[in-house]
């Protein structure tokens, strides 16, 4: 997985919604993975299969290696 490179760096508990992009569109059991991450799904975008997700800085990296 990919984290942009402005997000690289990120740290602290500070909330950020990211737009996570998958290969296929996210089935309610990747969405549910989001969500025991401790994130919150905002909006399923699975015709662009993508994920409006809500997170904080300290869990990008969990995020987008799942």
């Amino acid at each position: 997985a990919k984290l942009a490179p402005e997000l690289r760096g990120a740290v602290g508990n500070d909330p950020i919604d990211v737009v996570v992009r998958y290969n296929t569109a996210p089935t309610p059991a990747v969405l549910s993975r989001v969500a025991a991450l401790g994130s919150f799904v905002k909006l399923n975008l699975s015709p662009t299969q993508s994920a409006l997700v809500s997170t904080t800085k300290n869990k990008l990296r969990d995020l987008a290696a799942q």
